[in-house]
């Protein structure tokens, strides 16, 4: 999984722009489609938060806050995390026919 991959699809589903998610702005929507990237970066990836906080222009402990929130959505099964899964399960079967194509 990489990158762009990742951003890409987060990008497509909330209907915004790569520099909306990587700008200091604080719209709702944008926070949202943020915590939603830091979460699929942890998950399906091995990046740190470091790293991931270098991607997204973010200290590491936003990105940790950011991971907790989506966490706390799963766990309460709110529609975020119905969001999320939706995004989760696209670039999880995405990347597994990518490896597929590979061998």
């Amino acid at each position: 999984m990489n990158d762009i991959n990742i951003l890409s699809v987060v990008c497509d589903y909330y209907g915004l722009s790569k520099q909306q998610i990587l700008s200091h702005r604080r719209k709702k929507n944008l926070i949202k489609a943020r915590h939603a990237s830091y979460w699929l970066y942890e998950n399906l990836t091995d990046y740190s938060y470091p790293r991931i906080g270098r991607i997204h222009k973010r200290d590491h402990t936003t990105i940790m806050h950011g991971c907790n929130r989506i966490d706390e959505a799963i766990k309460n099964q709110t529609e975020e995390s119905n969001i999320i899964n939706k995004i989760y399960n696209q670039l999880s079967s995405h990347n597994k026919d990518q490896m597929e194509l590979a061998l």
